[in-house]
């Protein structure tokens, strides 16, 4: 009987402690995606002095950025892609180069060696 009283007692405040068990965790916060900046285009970057789209005598196209400084050259395929490759020239006025890659000229018809390829006249 007391048995049975100490059980009839003590099941209510087992209960009311498994319900008080512990919290789950609130969600984490949302986190704010961040945009990626806008990649600036030539026409916007202080230390381009021109920037033109040639085709091909294969039929592709190329993008060169020629800086201020007449000595650096940024090869691209598409406009605002990130640069293939950064072209230096030894001297103003020289042909663009880094390592098996060339462009002689700066005008509407240049001379273009691709890493590992044959040389091609480019129109603008």
């Amino acid at each position: 009987m007391v048995r049975l009283a100490l059980t009839a007692a003590l099941l209510p405040a087992a209960l009311l402690m498994a319900a008080c068990g512990p919290a789950a965790a609130p969600p984490p916060p949302p986190t704010a995606k961040k945009e990626k900046p806008r990649p600036l285009t030539p026409a916007e970057r202080p230390d381009v002095r021109a920037a033109y789209e040639y085709r091909c005598a294969d039929g592709s196209t190329i993008h060169l950025t020629f800086l201020t400084d007449d000595r650096t050259a940024e090869l691209r395929r598409a406009a605002l892609e990130p640069p293939l490759a950064i072209l230096k020239a030894s001297a103003p006025g020289e042909g663009f180069i880094r390592g098996a890659s060339r462009v002689d000229g700066t005008g509407q018809e240049i001379s273009y060696v691709p890493a590992g390829g044959a040389r091609q006249a480019c129109r603008r």
